[in-house]
């Protein structure tokens, strides 16, 4: 028995190591597997999470060019972001950062240092908040069009449903106190243009920006990834991409450079959806084209989501609904023939309501598309009841 088990002994330090990237011990490691155990160590070679277990089974298998003493730290999986703007958020990196400005001026301020050289001659900021202001009203263009007369400016609120743009902008895109937009709204005060454009109303204006280039799209869309990958996101859902956007996503891709996993959206522009529906659904390790993104209505910050009842501080505004129901039921209907998931933006109460009345008759009884309501963030009492008899 003796010789035996100095046989095995034997045997077991002759096992030849695997040689792997990285090691990290000593500290806990969320498998996330199907018990969700955690584990001390674990071994890493490339991109792949070669095995865990304790410490004595990893150092035992496997030797690595690096090893890290965890000293009783936490390793989780990438972190999925089920909802967001992954490109825009790149994008969003190369405009003036206006998040937090505590006034008007203050935003002006921060416009002043901005280089618009690589928005060819664009001032573009994001994040403004009329409501972290202490007169909480909306701005108008008159200051732009005093310091800005020879550039045009596109401020984007914080929620993405709001913009506000000098008269130099306006001109370039046609807009003028007589526009009428279907699902948005142009701002006028005395028959002028305060510069201030709400969801729909928006599209004219952004289709002159320079920022469809596929240059930029690239640069936007590895800037996103280096500040994800920096807090440990390594895979999102991106809410409504277009053709141009997801060609220079699978560019990158193909190059390996892009290594950021994306379940893309489409946009629901006509020219995307008739593009990729009459083809087969792309689905790699790194992009799956799966869904289409559709906005039922606006947002509350900008008075765009729809209520039943007028806004409190503007009796003669409900918001505005995009769609109407039969609109939206024959866009739903042809998304369950091609066999996408539906993934529809709703914040108020009424485009609740009216979203879940358009899946409950397209689905039917076969609830088995996972359809999505985005944020779904205003819901009346009885919708919840409807929403739950269809779970």
């Amino acid at each position: 028995m003796m010789q035996l088990l100095f046989l095995l002994l034997g045997f077991t330090n002759a096992i030849e190591k695997t040689t792997v990237d990285f090691i990290l011990y000593n500290g806990k490691i969320y498998t996330v597997d199907e018990s969700f155990s955690i584990q001390t160590a674990v071994a890493i070679n490339g991109d792949k999470i070669v095995a865990t277990g304790n410490d004595a089974e990893i150092q035992q298998l496997y030797s690595a060019k690096n090893t890290i003493d965890l000293k009783g730290k936490s390793v989780y999986p990438g972190f999925i972001d089920a909802h967001c703007h992954f490109l825009g958020y790149g994008r969003n990196l190369m405009y003036s950062n206006l998040r937090n400005a505590s006034s008007f001026d203050e935003i002006l301020e921060r416009l002043k240092t901005f280089d618009p050289t690589a928005t060819n001659g664009w001032i573009i900021g994001r994040g403004w908040d009329q409501n972290l202001w202490t007169e909480k009203v909306f701005p108008d263009c008159k200051v732009l069009d005093s310091l800005f007369p020879n550039n045009p400016v596109y401020l984007i609120r914080i929620d993405g449903h709001a913009v506000l743009a000098n008269t130099y902008a306006l001109n370039l895109a046609g807009i003028n106190n007589a526009t009428n937009v279907n699902g948005g709204l142009v701002v006028t005060e005395n028959n002028k243009c305060t510069g201030l454009l709400i969801d729909n109303a928006i599209t004219p204006l952004q289709n002159l920006l320079p920022v469809n280039d596929p240059a930029f799209i690239q640069t936007a869309l590895l800037r996103a990834q280096d500040s994800c990958f920096s807090v440990g996101l390594t895979s999102v859902q991106d809410a409504g991409l277009e053709k141009i956007e997801i060609d220079e996503i699978q560019h990158l891709q193909d190059a390996e450079k892009l290594k950021m996993r994306i379940y893309a959206m489409l946009s629901s522009k006509k020219e995307t959806l008739d593009y990729y529906f009459s083809r087969d659904q792309i689905h790699t390790d790194y992009l799956f084209i799966g869904a289409v993104k559709y906005y039922m209505d606006g947002a509350l910050g900008s008075r765009g989501a729809a209520l039943l009842e007028p806004y409190s501080d503007d009796p003669d505004n409900s918001g505005l609904l995009f769609y109407t129901y039969d609109s939206l039921k024959a866009a739903a209907e042809i998304v369950h023939e091609m066999n996408y998931q539906m993934c529809t933006h709703a914040i108020g109460d009424a485009a609740n309501r009216m979203v879940l009345n358009v899946y409950a008759d397209v689905l039917l009884s076969t609830n088995d598309r996972r359809w999505r309501i985005e944020h779904c963030q205003i819901v009346n009492p009885d919708a919840w009841k409807f929403l739950r008899s269809m779970i």
